[in-house]
């Protein structure tokens, strides 16, 4: 009997020290901002199975920033390598007409973390015509 109930004690304790601490990797959303705060929906709609995604911002658009909602509040996320705070990058400079980000996911659970990457390609729209 005291065999099991130790056996018991122990098996508990892979959840309290992280040892088993695997949850699947989730994401729920993903969305562009541009310089005016105004948020664009990406196509297709999100999916964390899917990952590449577009957006068209306004011709005008300077800059844009993404927001992404994760389960795993641990969870490392980096656009183009920069670190995101709070689900939401810093601004990303629109050098031209398109640009591309790399948001990289890295589940904050003991190694091997699962991780997901993404890629958002943002296009300005066609100039307006007066």
């Amino acid at each position: 009997m005291l065999r099991a109930l130790l056996f018991l004690a122990l098996a508990g304790c892979g959840t309290l020290i992280g040892i088993e601490d695997e949850q699947p990797l989730a994401c729920q959303s993903l969305s562009v901002i541009d310089n005016t705060g105004t948020t664009v929906n990406v196509t297709p709609a999100f999916s964390s199975t899917q990952t590449n995604y577009q957006a068209t911002v306004d011709n005008a658009t300077t800059s844009v920033q993404v927001a992404i909602a994760c389960s795993d509040a641990d969870a490392a996320i980096t656009a183009n390598g920069t670190a995101v705070s709070n689900g939401r990058s810093g601004p990303i400079t629109m050098q031209g007409d398109v640009v591309v980000i790399q948001l990289a996911v890295t589940a904050g659970t003991t190694p091997p973390a699962p991780s997901q990457s993404y890629q958002v390609t943002v296009s300005k729209a066609a100039p307006r015509v007066p």
